[in-house]
């Protein structure tokens, strides 16, 4: 093996079921709702083909590697979707590389194909070991550690953030709970149909919101709007999967922004997370370039700024 790492590395692909793989994604310390087994479901529910790998050195799990394959006429797009996911994080870095290599290799997929991974960290140096070439730049997230008490919350947040929630507080918003049946939240779905075609961003389709309850239960949607009055002024969803939830959508008409209802709701999300036990909170992306007020909110709470070390391809192969 080309790589300082224990000869005892592979790779088990479709062996877990899905009780397992989501009982060894909670060991990570971030496990992006990706590669959640529910979010295969709801891609191989849709006519996609899905692909699940157990990473395994010196007999131990040590990463988790969920795939969405698309097909093209005479050629298939393996993508890891935000993975692998590493179980260890003192894993060395030659051993990386080695389940990354063995990825690869044994891919089941024939015919020829293109195989993009999206490694967690900044770059663990096990791209480069294998002269991997990046094609994505890096993915930037914040991450918000729910294990403190509230006040350590708050204190961590950034004052103007603060009192944007002390001014919604008091602003006469209404907040009522979404999420448990897709009636509830159906008009939220499409003011962010809506708001992606006017502000021309791409994310996950709010269509996605159903089909994954419906995979992952009705506890998985965490969710609250915000009324002045009979006017419904603004709405947030999240994911729940395990011990880690992901801010999923988020809108606000200009009478809730003016309220600071966002800062409110997310705000009622935390606190309805710590309460489930969610013990880390996803924020989403962070782009300080094409949405600078998105990223403004989201940093605002204190979170952890993290960065992905970007898309990876490795070499087309035909097998």
């Amino acid at each position: 093996m080309p790589f300082d790492a224990p000869q005892t590395t592979m790779i088990r692909w479709n062996g877990l079921s899905a009780k397992a793989w989501d009982k060894q994604l909670v060991r990570a310390a971030f496990a992006p709702c990706q590669q959640a087994h529910a979010f295969g479901e709801v891609i191989a529910a849709h006519g996609g083909e899905v692909l699940r790998a157990e990473l395994v050195t010196e007999g131990e799990t040590a990463g988790l590697c969920q795939v969405a394959v698309r097909k093209f006429p005479g050629f298939r797009l393996a993508t890891a979707m935000m993975g692998p996911v590493w179980l260890n994080e003192g894993l060395p870095e030659g051993a990386r590389a080695a389940m990354i290599d063995e990825l690869g290799r044994t891919l089941p997929i024939k015919g020829f194909h293109a195989f993009l991974l999206m490694p967690q960290g900044e770059g663990s140096g096990a791209e480069e070991k294998l002269r991997l070439r990046r094609v994505v730049s890096p993915y930037h997230t914040v991450l918000l550690d729910l294990t403190q008490d509230e006040e350590a919350l708050l204190a961590e947040a950034d004052g103007k953030w603060r009192n944007r929630l002390r001014a919604a507080e008091k602003a006469g918003l209404t907040v009522n709970p979404l999420g448990r049946r897709a009636e509830q939240y159906k008009w939220l779905l499409e003011a962010e149909r809506r708001q992606q075609k006017r502000l021309g961003y791409r994310a996950l389709s709010p269509l996605m919101v159903p089909a994954w309850q419906e995979k992952a239960g009705k506890d998985s949607v965490i969710g609250f709007e915000a009324k002045l009055g009979a006017e419904r002024v603004a709405g947030m969803l999240l994911f729940r999967h395990g011990a880690t939830a992901t801010y999923h959508i988020g809108w606000a008409s200009k009478s809730g922004r003016d309220a600071n209802a966002m800062n409110l709701l997310l705000w009622q999300s935390i606190r309805q997370l710590k309460k489930k036990g969610v013990t880390m909170l996803d924020l989403g992306g962070v782009d300080t370039d094409h949405a600078p007020g998105v990223a403004r909110f989201k940093l605002g709470t204190g979170g952890r700024l993290i960065s992905q070390s970007g898309t990876w391809l490795l070499r087309p192969r035909l097998r």
